[in-house]
């Protein structure tokens, strides 16, 4: 059960209004964690905006999925585990690579080398470490891309941390966290 109430889009008096009609278009539903999300209607605007600059960025939808998976995994956030499974979906993405991605793991090089450069951000707060860094590089991740996996870090902690204290009722098909 959640503790913060989710607000309902459907009231053009809400100020969230506008915001979750466009989830809403977008998606085809309004997921919880936006409902809940909307009781700051500031906030939401923010991580939605951030988050189609991000989508404008050097990273392919598979590798920012692989990247929510696995930094919601390792802040404990069932909800978004379950939510970037289920746009996996849609992506094509095969079952087995959607757990290794959950579990940070990649038979690609540079995959691995972007999954554990986001564990390391997401791990160290903010302080990457400079061999994940070093290693992404050599791999042939672009300073651009880099930046990039920054962003997408920044945005996952953003939503888990949100699921977490709002203890978010999960409305997508459950998937456990590994």
């Amino acid at each position: 059960m959640s503790d913060f109430k989710k607000v309902a889009w459907r009231d053009p008096k809400d100020p969230a209004h506008a915001l979750l009609s466009a989830i809403n278009k977008k998606y085809g539903m309004v997921p919880n964690v936006y409902a809940v999300m909307a009781n700051s209607p500031t906030t939401l605007a923010a991580l939605m905006e951030f988050g189609t600059t991000l989508d404008k960025g050097s990273l392919s939808p598979q590798i920012k999925e692989k990247i929510a998976l696995v930094v919601s995994n390792e802040n404990t956030c069932k909800y978004c585990v379950s939510a970037h499974t289920a746009v996996t979906a849609g992506l094509k993405m095969a079952t087995d690579e959607v757990i290794d991605a959950q579990r940070g793991k990649s038979d690609d090089p540079r995959e691995q080398a972007i999954l554990n450069l986001a564990i390391s951000l997401n791990s160290n707060h903010g302080h990457g470490d400079n061999s994940a860094v070093s290693a992404a590089l050599q791999a042939g991740v672009s300073v651009e891309e880099i930046l990039d996996i920054l962003g997408q870090v920044v945005k996952n902690i953003m939503t888990n941390t949100m699921n977490g204290i709002a203890r978010t009722k999960i409305d997508f098909p459950e998937v456990p966290l590994i």
